[in-house]
């Protein structure tokens, strides 16, 4: 079974920006690969999460 590293790394996130993380971390361009988003660049929101439970 191969092992995966991760590095974390603290970060400030801008007034009226937000940080979008995908569902895949192996698989996803998020926040962590092209930066920020602005409100007016999210377009839809989450309407179900699946194999997780939410307080």
């Amino acid at each position: 079974m191969e092992k995966l590293m991760f590095i974390f790394i603290a970060a400030i996130v801008p007034d009226g920006s937000y940080f979008i993380l995908g569902d895949n971390r192996s698989n996803s361009a998020d926040s962590r690969d092209i930066g920020y988003v602005t409100r007016e660049q999210i377009v839809d929101k989450v309407t179900s999460v699946n194999g997780n439970s939410l307080p």
